[in-house]
């Protein structure tokens, strides 16, 4: 059976439904303006197992692409949203942030991470470093990361003003 994804955002209700079988849900948007001169192509499927994000396929606009990975791979749940999830737009619902790029990845510490607790920490760069580490342990595994770790350091430093 086909059920139509009636959530608030969707352009245009018709245009986008929900499939159930073996168990999977497939959500499939469709451009209704596919095959005009002035728009291109459009389409977007998503494939969920139980409340997670197993598969994507875009087509056309890409613009999701950063979040519906970080979903993917992340498995984030996504059973509260999932009209939302067909939406044609390049943010992800809600608001929600990305990880980010892994920066440790002994840890799986992101940059998005490093740079939140970064700005909670005070004093010189060397306290910086150690509160960042002690918080995520990121740079106390094999070390590759301790370069990039000091450069996002000093980065906030610079742009918050704080004297080196």
């Amino acid at each position: 059976p086909v059920r139509r994804a009636t959530g608030s955002g969707t352009a245009d209700p018709a245009s986008s439904s929900w499939r159930h079988d073996s168990g999977h849900a497939h959500a499939t948007l469709h451009d209704p303006l596919a095959g005009r001169a002035d728009r291109r192509a459009i389409a977007r499927r998503v494939r969920i197992g139980g409340a997670r994000i197993i598969a994507v396929r875009l087509a056309g606009d890409i613009a999701a692409e950063a979040w519906l990975r970080d979903w993917l791979t992340t498995g984030q749940d996504v059973s509260a949203m999932r009209a939302h999830l067909l939406v044609p737009s390049a943010g992800a619902p809600a608001g929600y942030r990305t990880r980010g790029r892994t920066v440790c990845s002994c840890h799986g510490v992101t940059e998005t991470q490093l740079r939140a607790a970064i700005t909670e920490c005070a004093g010189p760069p060397s306290a910086v470093l150690a509160a960042v580490q002690s918080d995520l342990r990121c740079g106390t595994g094999c070390g590759s990361c301790l370069p990039e770790v000091r450069a996002l350091i000093d980065a906030a430093r610079v742009t918050t003003g704080v004297a080196a």
